[in-house]
């Protein structure tokens, strides 16, 4: 969706370029490709400015930054600086407030922080005893329940090495048991059941644990 920014000037920025009401398809298929790239266009800006967000950045300065993106063509840049000119009378340069008023507005745009860093207090001093309790037995509980399903998983072939490494060998006994391991897990299913995969599992898990 454009910005309420964009729609403003839409119809000025289009006659900015053409002398009227209409343009060229090439400036078109540009118009939305800049919109579309406008998260690559931000990282241009702060790989440029070392990440200040308020410095402003001029045309030549900005088609320079872009030569190593190819995604970002000339003509963009152009529109880019014909939106940006708009919004404040023509000064010829742009910031990152610039970016953010021009680039389409999506939902995520209100999310200003990754989800992981959001907390439920602001500061280690709110959570009282009990909360602290509560959290280590969570985290407790999420990391047994992980490891728990992990050792199942991975149980039965834990159990088809143990038995191959475990055979009788030698050549005084005979044949061996197990010609390699998928012998030995169809042997182990045929004689004890698929169950027979996970025996003594539970009191593997509970020396794990």
């Amino acid at each position: 969706l454009l910005s309420e920014d964009v729609k403003k000037n839409l119809v000025a920025v289009a006659g900015s370029a053409s002398g009227g009401h209409q343009v060229t398809f090439p400036y078109f298929m540009a118009f939305n490709s800049l919109l579309n790239n406008m998260e690559l266009v931000k990282k241009i800006y702060l790989n440029f400015t070392k990440g200040n967000s308020s410095l402003e950045v001029t045309k030549e300065e900005f088609l320079y930054a872009a030569q190593q993106m190819s995604q970002v063509t000339p003509l963009e840049i152009d529109i880019l600086f014909q939106l940006s000119g708009f919004l404040h009378q023509s000064t010829g340069r742009v910031t990152y407030e610039d970016l953010e008023r021009i680039a389409p507005y999506r939902p995520t745009r209100f999310l200003s922080r990754p989800i992981a860093e959001v907390k439920a207090v602001k500061s280690p001093d709110e959570r009282g005893f009990g909360v602290q309790i509560l959290e280590s037995a969570y985290r407790f509980t999420l990391g047994s329940i992980a490891g728990a399903a992990g050792a199942t998983v991975v149980y039965p072939i834990d159990l088809v090495k143990t038995r191959m490494q475990n055979q009788r060998t030698g050549s005084y006994i005979g044949e061996l048991m197990y010609r390699n391991s998928w012998d030995c897990a169809s042997k182990v299913i045929r004689h004890e059941g698929l169950f027979g995969l996970y025996r003594g599992l539970l009191p593997h898990q509970s020396v794990a644990s």
